[in-house]
């Protein structure tokens, strides 16, 4: 039996980490902006930080390529919510990123800046929970007609004697 549920809402943006000014950030792969990178998700993924953006969501460093993106999303079952969700995300990721350097004493105009590269214009109906519905429904609904069509199957009417559980075979 399933039951109808609606459907969550997601919404994603990639954040990239930039090196204080005086280089060039595209190019420099400042072993410490990995770090931050590492650090801030960590503390995005607190209870406290959860409750704050009133949507569930993740943080996680890019790790395909060799550069510190920061893959944020959300998710909720409100499309404005998972939207709304994801901004107060980023403030909350700038945020912590200028507290983590204050709280380390970086000296002003030496701070790692945020570049937000892409960020979904609105949120959208993830399809996950459909694909996984009808992995499971596949297979049931295969085995319901084999063993349908095997158990009801309609015989001759001169056949029916022949069956095991008929009166004229037990008599």
């Amino acid at each position: 039996m399933f039951v109808a549920t609606p459907k969550p809402f997601e919404a994603h943006a990639s954040v990239l980490l930039l090196s204080p000014p005086g280089g060039n950030a595209y190019i420099d792969d400042n072993p410490a902006l990995f770090s931050a990178a590492d650090v801030v998700a960590l503390q995005l993924a607190t209870p406290s930080a959860r409750e704050q953006v009133g949507a569930e969501h993740t943080v996680v460093l890019d790790d395909s390529i060799n550069e510190p993106l920061l893959l944020l999303s959300t998710k909720s079952k409100d499309a404005a919510r998972a939207q709304q969700a994801l901004l107060t995300l980023e403030k909350q990721l700038e945020s912590a990123l200028a507290g983590l350097q204050h709280d380390a004493g970086a000296p002003p105009g030496t701070t790692i800046g945020t570049q937000i590269l892409t960020q979904t214009p609105r949120a959208e109906v993830t399809r996950y929970d459909a694909i996984e519905h009808a992995i499971l429904a596949v297979p049931i609904v295969f085995l319901g007609t084999v063993f349908g069509r095997r158990l009801f199957r309609r015989r001759p009417r001169d056949q029916w004697g022949a069956h095991p559980l008929s009166t004229r075979a037990i008599a």
